[in-house]
């Protein structure tokens, strides 16, 4: 069997970069390690926050619930598939406007406020719509 460069090549992965999902954070201006374990199903699955004993009373819980920016797509759809139905069809599809959210909160905005929130408060609309 012979494949090419390209046949080998995860392209699904190009966007994944150390941006989206960092080795070290600083947070209360204390270094922190960042490991990641792909493996669902894992209790290990996900992000692991390496904190020295001496900076566990200076963790911030707001800043932990957004945590890396690669994964708020994914921790926003969840949160929104855990609303009660008659809340949660203001937000479907749910892959779309998690990615949305995504997008939204990418840069600057990332890890402000509570994640909840941010979400709560949705989208902000440039204009109100025309009257009928």
């Amino acid at each position: 069997m012979f494949l090419s460069r390209d046949d080998l090549m995860c392209h699904e992965a190009a966007g994944f970069t150390t941006d989206l999902f960092p080795k070290r954070m600083t947070m209360s201006g204390i270094e922190i390690s960042l490991t990641y374990h792909f493996e669902p199903g894992s209790p290990r699955y996900g992000v692991t926050l390496q904190v020295p004993l001496y900076g566990l009373n200076q963790v911030d819980a707001r800043r932990v619930e957004w945590l890396v920016p690669g994964m708020i797509r994914e921790k926003a759809q969840l949160l929104l598939k855990s609303l009660p139905q008659k809340l949660r069809r203001h937000v479907v599809p749910l892959p779309e406007y998690a990615a949305g959210f995504a997008e939204r909160y990418a840069g600057p905005k990332f890890g402000a406020g509570t994640l909840i929130d941010a979400l709560i408060a949705g989208p902000r609309m440039s204009a109100r719509p025309a009257a009928r």
